[in-house]
């Protein structure tokens, strides 16, 4: 009879609000919230990006530069394991993420508390393989001896042997964050221990804050020493300090696990926007091994990028001078003799004016005799062939 009892009481916990409603409000059960439309936008974006970028490196690898080498598997291997988050991330969502804790029923918490616990170990090996691979391109890039740039070849790899140490020992400290292991997800369970989730979230965020700015910081250096120009260096540097961005992710996820830990903390809330902030540091991640081959590529095939935008963007120059004033050249056509020079006539003297047209009409070029003047109404292209714009 009593366990009979019992099991009735966990299916009526169950079914019920997992938090009281504050003061004055009152629960609506539901896993739905117009807040769960920012989780398709921040999905959208942060893999659209990063995954159309992966693409270009791979054709840069297999058709410009023809080799392949360790940083491109480590980083197709976290954009797959980011994949698999985004999926984790999907069941979180449908167990109630961005929902208020008492509109969510309790056996919806503890799914969304498993699926929490999930993209959590998938964290760590994705996030080390991320800036594995940023670090191995430096030293390709940079220091390919340790006679050519010391600093950078022994502090690449101090970085990453302390992030894979670190990333080794925090995965199963995750695992068996309890026992027994299903106390993590389950808040009925009231026998065993547990480590401190919330204390070892923020330590994982401070320790990914210290390395992403070491790892930016590493190559400014190298960077600044190289003989290109000023512009070029600063471009090469502001790649490099997309991982600041990176860190602010970092922040805004402690931010909510300090949330999560409060007393009678809207749990289910805030979880959605920790686990934003974890897929927006991964795209940035990702972003910056990617974007570390675009030189060699826009190098490549610069050329025909800028034929094509031109083509593109013929149409549009069209569309906009038949909408506006268009320039005009007019150009005194001098005779020969000596006779032009007496006449006061200056050999291919310019003089610009204003026509007021809206026709999508090109004029014809018709000279007249001697000193008269000929007169065209090029269109966007036609200028751009005929003259140079000062």
């Amino acid at each position: 009879m009593a366990h009979i009892a019992r099991n009735v009481t966990e299916s009526v916990l169950l079914d019920g609000p997992a938090l009281q409603p504050p003061p004055g409000v009152v629960a609506n059960v539901t896993n739905r919230s117009d807040e769960q439309f920012w989780y398709y936008v921040c999905i959208s974006v942060c893999t659209v990006i990063p995954g159309n970028l992966l693409c270009l490196r791979f054709y840069t690898k297999l058709r410009i530069i023809r080799k392949v080498d360790l940083t491109d598997y480590l980083t197709i291997t976290s954009f797959a394991l980011y994949l698999a988050m985004w999926l984790v991330g999907r069941q979180i969502l449908a167990n109630g993420a961005a929902v208020h804790q008492w509109n969510v029923q309790l056996k919806h918490l503890i799914r969304l508390r498993y699926w929490l616990y999930v993209s959590q170990i998938l964290y760590a090996p994705i996030i080390f393989l991320v800036k594995a691979a940023i670090l191995l391109q430096y030293l390709r890039l940079l220091a390919p001896t340790k006679t050519v740039n010391p600093s950078m070849f022994i502090g690449a790899r101090v970085i990453i042997v302390v992030t894979g140490v670190y990333y080794t020992i925090c995965t199963p400290v995750i695992i068996w964050a309890c026992t027994p292991r299903e106390k993590i997800w389950n808040p009925l369970i009231t026998e065993g221990h547990c480590l401190h989730d919330n204390i070892a979230v923020i330590f994982a965020c401070l320790f990914n804050i210290a390395s992403d700015v070491a790892i930016l910081v590493l190559p400014a250096r190298s960077v600044w020493r190289l003989q290109i120009p000023r512009r070029k260096k600063i471009g090469i540097v502001s790649l490099f300090a997309i991982g600041l961005l990176a860190c602010l992710a970092n922040v805004c996820v402690i931010i909510y696990t300090v949330r999560m830990g409060e007393e009678d903390a809207d749990f289910t809330y805030n979880a959605a926007w920790q686990c934003f902030w974890v897929y927006a540091e991964i795209s940035l991640g990702i972003i910056v091994t990617c974007t570390l081959t675009l030189p060699k590529f826009i190098e490549a095939r610069g050329k025909r990028l800028r034929a094509m935008a031109l083509t593109i963007s013929k149409p549009f120059g069209t569309l906009a001078h038949s909408t506006r004033s268009r320039l005009v050249k007019t150009e005194t056509i001098v005779p020969s003799d000596s006779t032009a020079a007496e006449d006061g006539v200056a050999t291919d003297s310019l003089e610009w004016r204003r026509v007021e047209d809206q026709s999508l009409e090109t004029h014809s070029i018709e000279a007249h005799p001697k000193s008269e003047r000929w007169s065209t109404v090029p269109i966007y292209n036609q200028i751009l062939d005929r003259i140079e714009l000062v």
